[in-house]
C-alpha cells in the first residue's frame, strides 16, 4: 500500500542475492508514509474503526478489481473535471488505465480533445502533482498555466516534519497560501524559508521549486481561489466512488466498471447543476 494507491510487486527470488526495491524491507507490505499517517490519525483523537475511513481518501488514484479470463486484475480511474470562471463545475471524463504514465494521460487529454474539448478557451489545468500526467500537459497543452495542489503539498511537506515542528511548519505553509495576494504569499515563502531551511533543507528547496505552480492560482478572480488550489471536488467524488464500490468486491467486466463510474459521475453533475440553478433563483 503507498499513498497513490496499491501497486502489485513482482519481486525476483534467489537463494544468496536479495532483489528488493531500495526502501522497501523484506516482507513489508505497506509504505512508511501510510503507516505514519494511520498513526497520525489514531494520535489525534480518531478511534481505531473510524482510522479504516479517513485512511483511503488520502489517496489519488481510483483502482477497482475487475474479473478477467486470467484472473482479478485492478484497473485505475484518471479522471478530468472543469470549473467555469462563473464557479460552475461539471465532471468531464473519465478514462480506464493500467497506470498514471504520460501516456495514460495523454489518452484522455486526446479523448476530451476528439470530443470537442480543445482547450481554445482553457486558463489553468490543476493537478495533484503527478508526474505523468504533468510531462503530457507540457506536450498537449504547454501554454496553459498549471496549478498544483495545495493539500498534496502540504501533505509531502508535513511527512518530512518532526513531530516537534509539526504545528509551527503547518502554520507557516498554510500563510504561503492563505495569503491576501501572490505577493504576500512570496513573502509568506521567504519567511517559511528562512526559519526551516536549515532543519529541512531538501523540503525547502522543493517547495521553493514548486512555488509558481503552486500560486498559479492568484491569476484569477478570488471567489475561485478556493476552487483552484486543492483537487478536492474530485477528491470528494473519489471517496463516494469507493464507498459505493466497496461492497462490490470485484466488478464482472470493464463494461460493468464504466456503468457504475459513469452513473456515479453524473449524479454528480446533475446534483452541481441543481445548486447553481437554485443559486441563481434566490439571486434572481
Amino acid at each position: 500500500m503507498t499513498r497513490f494507491g496499491t501497486i502489485r510487486l513482482r519481486i525476483a527470488r534467489t537463494r544468496q542475492k536479495s532483489f528488493l526495491p531500495v526502501g522497501l524491507r523484506r516482507f513489508q507490505w505497506r509504505a512508511e508514509e501510510v503507516s505514519l499517517l494511520i498513526r497520525e490519525a489514531f494520535l489525534r483523537g480518531i478511534s481505531t474503526r473510524q482510522v479504516g475511513g479517513v485512511v483511503p481518501p488520502c489517496f489519488w488514484t481510483v483502482s477497482l478489481r475487475v474479473r478477467r479470463p486470467t484472473g482479478r486484475k485492478q484497473v485505475q480511474m484518471l479522471v478530468a473535471y472543469g470549473i467555469r470562471r462563473d464557479g460552475r463545475r461539471h465532471l468531464l471524463a473519465f478514462l480506464r488505465s493500467q497506470g498514471e504514465g504520460q501516456a495514460d494521460w495523454e489518452a484522455l487529454l486526446g479523448d476530451l480533445y476528439r470530443r470537442g474539448l480543445e482547450g481554445q478557451a482553457l486558463d489553468l489545468i490543476l493537478t495533484d502533482g503527478c508526474a505523468g500526467l504533468a510531462a503530457a500537459i507540457r506536450t498537449v497543452s504547454p501554454r496553459v498555466r498549471h496549478q498544483r495542489c495545495w493539500v498534496h503539498k502540504m501533505r509531502n511537506i508535513l511527512e518530512k516534519a518532526r513531530k516537534r515542528d509539526y504545528d509551527e511548519v503547518n502554520v507557516g505553509a498554510q500563510a504561503i497560501y492563505r495569503a491576501e495576494s501572490r505577493a504576500q504569499a512570496q513573502a509568506a515563502f521567504r519567511a517559511f524559508r528562512s526559519r526551516w531551511r536549515r532543519a529541512y533543507p531538501t523540503m525547502v528547496r522543493r517547495l521553493q521549486q514548486d512555488l509558481p505552480e503552486l500560486l498559479s492560482f492568484f491569476a484569477f478572480p478570488r471567489h475561485l481561489w478556493r476552487k483552484l488550489r486543492t483537487t478536492n471536488v474530485i477528491e470528494r467524488c473519489f471517496v463516494e466512488v469507493r464507498r459505493r464500490t466497496r461492497p462490490m468486491v470485484c466488478f464482472v467486466n470493464v463494461e460493468s466498471v464504466d456503468r457504475i463510474i459513469y452513473s456515479i459521475f453524473q449524479r454528480f453533475n446533475l446534483e452541481w447543476k441543481t445548486h447553481t440553478l437554485n443559486l441563481f433563483t434566490q439571486a434572481a
